[in-house]
Order: C-alpha cells, then structure tokens, then sequence
C-alpha cells in the first residue's frame, strides 16, 4: 500500500529528503565512555522494540562528541526553492553492529543525543528521519581561539515544583591559556581514521564474529559514506505511555573528500547529570581531559531513510 500524501498546510516545519549541507565544519572529540551503558541502551533503543526482529549491539567504550555549523537545505522539489537554515549542532555519536531479520550484518553509527538551535532542524529531523534532537545553545568558539565549546539544554531536575529552564549540560575548554596550536592539514580522511582508530575501537569487540572490529570493517563505517541508525517514533494520543508508531529507519549520508586538521592540544571535557538529559547514566560520559580534537569542512548529502522494521 502507498503513503498517504503528506498535507501541507500552516507554517513550514519540515521537509523531505535527500537532504544537503553546504560549509560544514564540524570539530570531533573521541571520549572514553562505558560499553556497558552504551550496550544497554542500544539494546534499549534499537532490539527491544521491534523483539529481536532488529538487533544491535554497541561497539567499544567510547563515543564521538561532535560540534558543527552548516547551511542545510532540502534537495526535492519544490523544497528545494525554499531556501536553507544555517544548522549549529552538537552530537553524541556511538557505534553498533545490526542486521534485520534474516539481513547481513552491518555497520551503523546510532547518535544517542543530538541539539541543534533552530525549530525547522528540530522538528524536521526528528519527524522525517527520527533522530533524537533536543533544542540547544550551541557555543561554537572563535576560530582564532578555539578556547570553548559549549552547551546549554533546557530541562532540569525533576520535581512537581520544578520548572524546566535552560542550564550548561556539557563543554570543552583548552587546557593551555596561551595562543591556541595551530591546526595541522592532515592527509585526507585516511590519516584522520588512522589517528583516532586505536582509540575509538581498540576494545571494540564484533559479536558476529567473537573478535576486535579489524581495518576493514573500520573502513565500512567511515568510509566516504556512513550509515546511520534511528528509533523513530510517536508519542500515542490516546495512551501516554504508548506510541503510535515505530519504526528502525537507516539512512546513508554521503561526504567526499572531506578536508580533516588535527587540533593537537588537549581539552578539558565537563558535563552534567540531569534528570530531563541523562547522558552520564545513558552513556557513561565523565569529566575527563581528551588529548585532542579534529576540524572538518565538508559537504554532504543524507539520502532518504530505508525502514528495516516498523510496528
């Protein structure tokens, strides 16, 4: 059976897909986290609903903390004529291996959290695709400093007396109070996977095969494209505890030729356990200082998403 079409009317919200994003930059932080609580919530999040007709497991203790500025606009006609919105962000990224039912396994980056700054880039992304966005204010620093990275959520504590309001979740600070290193042109996408492989998957185990995630398998998953998983769903109407639909949706979104410069100078990386944004329990995040970061200007296209099981 086809789709119903989409009704469009009142103020612009969304739009489809194929998506593009125009002078992206994007700083990357590899950060110790907890296999433990990541596997627990990737089971959580991606086996659990569909009863094992989807399964995924997390990959490694470590997480990727992205913070990005880029012009983002719909590639469909008419939408295309629209115009963009200029996308500030910042992500937690994990990494799982999956198969649907009867399916090969494969890799997928699972993004537990995501915040971005604007109500179309909100909305859109968790409706059309189902990724899991929150509002943010999202600090990007001075390039000619490069001193802090910040975010601020909106939520708080919870108690029937409490109003949620905006609060610092997370940061990245230089360590060094001098002028900041100058960033290093790494030699393409290779040396930058080259640099943060040992860290990012020097533990992480493939469960398909009972062995470490070799070279090859690293390759797939950050090759010149990169697959995504997401738990898309609603909220039911009519039960609050249920959801009126869900569905595991992947997607492959495509950057070649991405310029990568190595931040060598390290950082100091707080956050905060909050009720409304539980990324510590979620994830097992701490404060901790990472070694350093990585710059990268791209432009990228994010296909549409394939449903790999639906309620």
């Amino acid at each position: 059976m086809s789709a119903p079409t989409y009704v469009e009317y009142g103020g612009f919200t969304n739009g489809p897909g194929p998506w593009v994003a125009d002078h992206a930059v994007v700083y990357a932080f590899v950060l110790q986290a907890d296999h433990s609580a990541l596997a627990a919530l990737v089971t959580s999040v991606l086996t659990t609903p569909s009863a094992g007709a989807t399964e995924y497991h997390a990959l490694g203790s470590h997480v990727v903390v992205t913070f990005g500025q880029m012009d983002v606009r719909s590639s469909q006609p008419p939408f295309d004529q629209r115009g963009y919105v200029a996308e500030l962000h910042t992500a937690i990224w994990a990494f799982t291996l999956g198969w649907a039912a009867g399916g090969l396994p494969h890799l997928a980056a699972f993004i537990p959290a995501i915040f971005v700054s604007n109500p179309l880039s909100l909305t859109g992304g968790r409706e059309v695709i189902g990724y899991n966005k929150n509002f943010g204010w999202v600090g990007l620093p001075d390039p000619a400093t490069l001193d802090v990275f910040s975010l601020d959520a909106f939520g708080g504590d919870y108690s029937p007396t409490t109003q949620a309001a905006r609060f610092p979740l997370l940061s990245f600070s230089r360590v060094a109070t001098g002028p900041p290193a100058q960033p290093e042109a790494l030699g393409g996408l290779d040396a930058a996977l080259e640099l943060v492989q040992p860290t990012l998957f020097g533990d992480a185990v493939d469960p398909s095969l009972g062995g470490s995630l070799d070279d090859a398998a690293f390759g797939e998953l950050f090759g010149a494209s990169l697959r995504q998983v997401f738990l898309r769903q609603f909220r039911s109407p009519t039960a609050g505890l249920g959801a009126s639909q869900q569905q595991i949706v992947e997607t492959v979104t495509s950057f070649p030729n991405p310029s990568v410069e190595l931040l060598n100078e390290p950082f100091d990386f707080t956050i905060q356990q909050v009720d409304s944004h539980p990324l510590m329990t979620e994830t097992g995040l701490a404060a901790q200082q990472v070694p350093f970061a990585l710059r990268i200007t791209v432009g990228f296209t994010q296909d549409m998403g394939t449903i790999v099981w639906e309620a």
